[in-house]
């Protein structure tokens, strides 16, 4: 007797098509909500696409940067003048 077990091809075909159908609806979900994200992205931040939102976001850490530096060393002047 074999050990090899046979499957029947008609349930066989049943489960790929389920399995495609699972496929075709998570990637319709995940279509969904990268629209949904892109729409976000362009009605929050005003970017098109992600590589425009990485630029404005390099962009806007690099003036945070050179702000917490100016408040720095306003805040290191004001103490000088009160320490005077």
């Amino acid at each position: 007797m074999s050990n090899l077990r046979q499957t029947d091809p008609t349930a066989e075909l049943a489960e790929l098509k389920r399995r495609i159908e699972e496929a075709r609806n998570r990637r319709a979900g995940v279509e969904g909500e990268l629209k949904s994200l892109e729409r976000r992205l362009k009605d929050e931040f005003g970017c098109a696409t992600v590589e425009a939102a990485r630029i404005k976001l390099e962009k806007l850490q690099r003036e945070s940067a050179r702000l917490k530096t100016e408040l720095e060393k306003g805040v290191a002047e004001l103490r000088e003048m009160l320490e005077a």
